[in-house]
């Protein structure tokens, strides 16, 4: 996997809100710990949304307003482990248990070993977990003492996991995110890094929402999550976005065979150069920049893709998306940021679209299925190239998010 294809777990579980109030569902149940005992004041929360509830004062709750789709639960309370399940809503409310594990080690004082090379390991989660880009550089990490890193010597990998929520605050965006961190990997060599897990979302200052509202727009647009919710809309278009196939792994019918490249290049060696001069297309310059050539290469169809050619709808709410090669999606309304432009996730392009946002997508695993709301079933189905990937949990945005209907000052 190349650097620029980054597998990003944590927020291509896009719920995007389309239902009426007579669609809307609700998830309720009970927090208990292994003997069974209630547990009063836990914290549920809904992944990627600024929604959740507190248990009462028998472990009770209840999440409302929900649309039909696929939602992970969280729920948090001190002295225990933090727990997730996964919910799908079709047609009706959902009633669900937590069980809590308690956290042994918390309650008797966690012991930090020394490692001289923590900080090190903290300095790339950071770049390759909450990012580079202005949004992510406002992030601040409250408690980094509940990351645990190991070091793999022999597969020369880095992973990290998190006893606790990982608490961020974006200072730009104006949100405290809690992460429940599953995985994280990352190899020495910086070219492979996968990670994934469930954040949830709250506002720093509920006061001061309105100083928040141009940056947060402007970190929504283009994002996946809004090319989700215009592409299921069948909104492309009108939102900004192109949409085009990617062929991958064309035959370069540019190159010359092996045979006559190396044939040219034995002439032009045993040539003799004082005596022997060529120019343009019969030159030593001319084979052996063929001889760099690629033999295959990614072909881009300029004819775009028709929305409906993709989308189509199956049983039980479902909707499936499937593909041939990968999609080419381009954003018109805002151009790629400077850090982005001097990266390794930056994708070569056509000179037309230069000025654009580019991101590719490439479907792993048979066909895409979501419901109406865009709750991906399987966030392993998809991998992101390009901007896409260059964006992490700094430019993250909640899954409730309502974009602005007017142009930004």
């Amino acid at each position: 996997m190349s650097f620029r294809s980054i597998l990003l777990f944590f927020f291509i579980t896009l719920n995007i809100q389309h239902a009426t109030a007579q669609d809307t569902f609700s998830i309720s149940g009970i927090v208990k710990d292994e003997s069974g005992a209630t547990l009063p004041g836990a914290s549920v929360l809904v992944s990627g949304y600024q929604k959740g509830s507190v248990a009462g004062s028998v472990g009770d709750f209840i999440i409302s307003g929900l649309a039909p789709g696929s939602y992970n639960i969280l729920v948090q309370i001190v002295g225990y482990f933090p727990a997730s399940i996964a919910v799908t809503i079709k047609n009706k409310s959902a009633s669900v248990d937590m069980v809590l594990k308690e956290n042994k080690q918390m309650l008797n004082e966690v012991v930090i070993r020394p490692d001289r090379r923590r900080g090190e390991y903290l300095r790339i989660f950071r770049e390759y977990f909450i990012g580079t880009s202005p949004n992510s550089n406002s992030c601040k990490i409250i408690n980094p003492q509940v990351l645990d890193f190991y070091h793999d010597d022999n597969r020369r990998m880095l992973t990290a996991s998190s006893r606790e929520f990982l608490i961020i605050e974006n200072k730009n965006l104006g949100y405290r995110i809690k992460y429940l961190l599953k995985h994280f990997e990352i190899n020495d060599d910086k070219t492979r890094l996968s990670y994934y897990g469930f954040p949830t979302f709250e506002d720093l200052d509920k006061f001061k929402k309105d100083r928040f509202q141009k940056p947060r727009e402007l970190a929504y647009r283009g994002s996946a999550q809004h090319f989700f919710k215009s592409l299921l809309s069948n909104k492309l278009e009108i939102e900004g976005f192109l949409l085009n196939k990617l062929l991958l792994g064309i035959k370069n019918e540019e190159k010359a065979s092996d045979s006559l490249i190396q044939k040219k290049l034995r002439f032009f060696d045993q040539t003799d150069n004082e005596n022997f001069v060529a120019h343009g297309a019969d030159s030593l310059e001319y084979w052996l920049e063929m001889n760099r050539k690629p033999y295959y290469i990614d072909f881009l169809e300029k004819k775009p893709v028709l929305t409906d050619t993709l989308i189509k709808i199956g049983q039980d709410r479902f909707k499936t998306m499937h593909f041939d090669n990968a999609l080419f999606v381009s954003y018109k309304f805002k151009k790629e940021s400077f850090n982005y432009t001097k990266s390794r996730y930056r994708i070569e392009r056509p000179y037309e679209f230069r000025n654009y946002q580019i991101s590719v997508i490439k479907q792993l695993n048979g066909p895409i299925r979501f419901y109406g709301n865009g709750a991906i079933e399987d966030p392993q189905s998809l991998l992101f190239e390009g901007y896409w990937s260059y964006e992490k949990i700094g430019d993250a945005m909640p899954l409730d998010y309502l974009p602005i209907k007017k142009d930004l000052p």
